[in-house]
């Protein structure tokens, strides 16, 4: 038999409920999802039974904002390793950005002189580490090196197009999305 007191602490206990996971789903972030949603259910129906209006509708808007912070989260979690990528890349693109820069310094202090990888400054360089050069010029060879994602490959007597001559030079580094980029005369 339901009497009036069951039927109101019925309708609190579930506007409680709602109310409760509601507030709990914000800070517990991944989890937060499932309980918002059962935050909204418990106080949907806690509406419906005309019972605890004020933490129902308390409990329906907390867990909203807890299933909100969990796809944002969510969003966030997957856009950031693309973001880091793409700011890699732009470091990398700068870094062989600044070396072309030194070759053209040094071809103009050395009277169209080439330089070798030893006289490239790797001072200046965020996600290069290495520089290893692909053509002989009595400095040193390093046989016929690929670039990395921390390697730059300095190529003497030929550009980026495959153009051979004694001027031309070209540098290049691996991509995060393997794709070779490549700077030179």
């Amino acid at each position: 038999m339901v009497t009036k007191d069951s039927k109101h602490s019925g309708g609190q206990g579930l506007a409680t409920a709602s109310l409760t996971l509601g507030i709990i789903s914000i800070p517990l972030l991944g989890v937060g999802a499932i309980l918002g949603i059962l935050a909204i259910i418990f106080g949907a129906v806690s509406l419906r039974q005309n019972q605890g209006r004020k933490k129902s509708v308390a409990g329906i808007i907390t867990g909203s904002i807890g299933i909100l912070i969990a796809i944002l989260l969510l969003v966030v979690y997957l856009a950031v390793p693309s973001l880091q990528a793409n700011n890699n890349d732009t470091a990398r693109k700068a870094d062989v950005t600044n070396l072309t820069s030194d070759v053209i310094d040094y071809q103009a202090n050395n009277r169209g002189k080439m330089p070798s990888k030893y006289e490239l400054s790797k001072a200046k360089l965020v996600q290069v580490s290495d520089i290893k050069q692909a053509a002989y010029d009595g400095y040193g060879y390093d046989g016929n090196p690929k670039p990395t994602l921390d390697t730059a490959v300095y190529t003497i007597g030929e550009n980026c197009n495959g153009e051979k001559a004694n001027r031309n030079f070209s540098i290049t580094v691996l991509l995060e999305n393997n794709t070779v980029y490549c700077v030179g005369s």
